[in-house]
């Protein structure tokens, strides 16, 4: 049975080899995850937006980019095993972790000519 695919985001590497989770065996990837996703990211000091996408490899992997084109794009972050529990907690008690929170986009801190 196919499931909904909830998030796509990058894991340390310990969450498998350090046994936070078990590895329970292969199966084949569905193209909607094989996909390579793009994600924001929000300079700490500027609170400017880029998108990170390999299509930008040549620019350090990311862009520069408008409000609107990172709306509804994962932030650029790798989680720590209980913090991807946390959220799918919180998803199937139709909640927001705090995690997802606290990597937001921070509106306050977007420069004015990026709010398109």
């Amino acid at each position: 049975m196919e499931q909904p695919l909830l998030f796509k985001i990058w894991v340390y590497r310990d969450a498998i080899t350090k046994g936070f989770w078990l590895e329970l065996g292969a199966a084949d990837v569905r193209s909607d995850i094989a996909s390579e996703d793009r994600f924001f990211k929000q300079d700490p000091i500027t609170g400017g937006l880029a998108i990170h996408h390999s299509d930008y490899a040549a620019t350090n992997w990311e862009k520069p980019a408008s409000l609107s084109e990172c709306e509804g794009l994962e932030c650029a972050a790798v989680w720590e095993a209980g913090h991807v529990e946390d959220r799918l907690d919180a998803y199937f008690r139709n909640e927001v972790d705090q995690w997802s929170k606290s990597l937001a986009i921070d509106m306050s801190r977007v420069p004015a000519d990026q709010h398109t």
